[in-house]
């Protein structure tokens, strides 16, 4: 351990016995002890400690104090069983009797100590957020009538065929989700990350300029040599780049999470998540295509609620969708049931083979469970595709 952290844990100990039936460190509290405690400290070296002390107002994540309490239990446990092995070694004691106690011991101690994940959520909080249509609102009117805006928990998944449009559909609906970041996520700097593992990552960069500034590839050119086009691609999004786009080509799913973790993102996008390599434990010897897939697409569902951000991945239609403008759930490229059952929407983009509709696009929801009161389950929408600008919009 570092000296720091020695000086706290024993002023820990200090505390307790200083406030008889207090059972748990407050921080404010903590630190007013801790600064009498040490009067000569000087400034710079006390706030290095207020630092560390506010850091104990932080819930831990899910699972780690258990993981803890459980990693004592075992050394404790371990002590215990030592010490009766020596004494039935030097012929003392009963080891059938010790055994029996010792495990009655451990597992009492744990259940005690055990915190369940019980759902605190308050029904008024819940109730609030459908009250207040609060989440990030799509720029298709179609899909706002049909789902509720996005919010953390939610995992989606995009579907399409090669050369729809996947990519500029979701620079226009990520780019008109940027602004909303900081008003719902207030002074937390947090991010739109968009995992890229297909072609280069400045092409999807490219189009976001597009979707954000809403203007074609000559205009852009005509920003950049007034020397404006970064600050009004920013002021576009609200006044801060949210945009973190990462090429992750041949990375494993507990890479991009380590990615997740570190960055705090409002929205994840995966483009595509049928690429990314699994972990070797990963299927729990699955072997088929399908499985595999399941694995990555459950995973991906279980960030969304453990990194408190919604995910987004995209995945490629079978054959039997070229030319269908409504696609099938069973059309899901390599997928029988598991993509659809990870998901809380399956969002299809169609096009029509008519040579008369190639700037059309065709929206549709098999599977919906974002549905909004009293709208459509499939909203089943026409709409039309500015290829120059990578946008979506509803028809005129």
């Amino acid at each position: 351990m570092e000296n720091n952290t020695r000086i706290l844990l024993k002023d820990f100990a200090s505390y307790f016995e200083a406030n008889p039936g207090v059972d748990a460190i407050d921080p404010a509290g903590f630190r007013t002890y801790f600064a009498l405690k040490h009067p000569k400290l000087k400034p710079d070296v006390l706030s290095v400690y207020t630092k560390q002390i506010k850091e104990l107002a932080k819930a831990p994540e899910p699972g780690v104090a258990d993981g803890l309490r459980e990693r004592l239990a075992s050394v404790r446990t371990a002590a215990r069983l030592q010490k009766a092995l020596e004494e039935w070694d030097g012929g003392e004691g009963d080891l059938t009797s010790a055994l029996r106690t010792i495990n009655d011991d451990h597992e009492t101690w744990l259940m005690k100590r055990k915190q369940h994940p019980l759902v605190k959520d308050r029904i008024e909080d819940i109730l609030h957020e459908d009250a207040e249509d609060i989440g990030f609102h799509w720029r298709l009117t179609c899909l706002n009538e049909s789902m509720r805006p996005l919010r953390s928990g939610d995992f989606g998944i995009v579907a399409a065929r090669v050369d729809t449009g996947k990519s500029s559909w979701f620079a226009s609906e990520l780019s008109y989700m940027a602004p909303q970041v900081d008003q719902l996520f207030p002074d937390e700097d947090r991010s739109i990350i968009v995992f890229n593992n297909e072609g280069p990552g400045k092409r999807l960069k490219h189009r976001l300029y597009n979707a954000a500034l809403e203007a074609n590839t000559k205009q852009l050119v005509q920003y950049s040599k007034e020397g404006t086009i970064y600050e009004r691609y920013v002021k576009a999004q609200g006044g801060r780049d949210v945009f973190r786009i990462l090429n992750v080509h041949d990375y494993t799913m507990a890479e991009l999470e380590d990615i997740v973790k570190d960055l705090n993102p409002a929205i994840v996008v995966i483009d595509m998540l049928d690429n990314v390599q699994a972990d070797r434990q990963a299927t729990n010897g699955g072997t088929r295509t399908d499985q595999i897939l399941e694995w990555l697409y459950q995973r991906a569902r279980i960030w969304a609620v453990k990194y408190d951000c919604a995910v987004i991945a995209t995945s490629q239609l079978n054959g039997d969708a070229d030319g269908q403008i409504y696609p099938t759930l069973a059309m899901l490229a390599n997928s029988r049931t598991g993509k659809a059952g990870a998901a809380d929407f399956v969002l299809m983009i169609g096009r029509s083979a008519s040579p008369d509709l190639q700037n059309s696009r065709f929206i549709s929801l098999p599977k919906n469970k974002k549905r909004r009161d009293g709208g459509p389950q499939d909203p089943r929408s026409e709409v039309s595709f500015d290829t120059a600008r990578s946008l979506f919009k509803d028809p005129e």
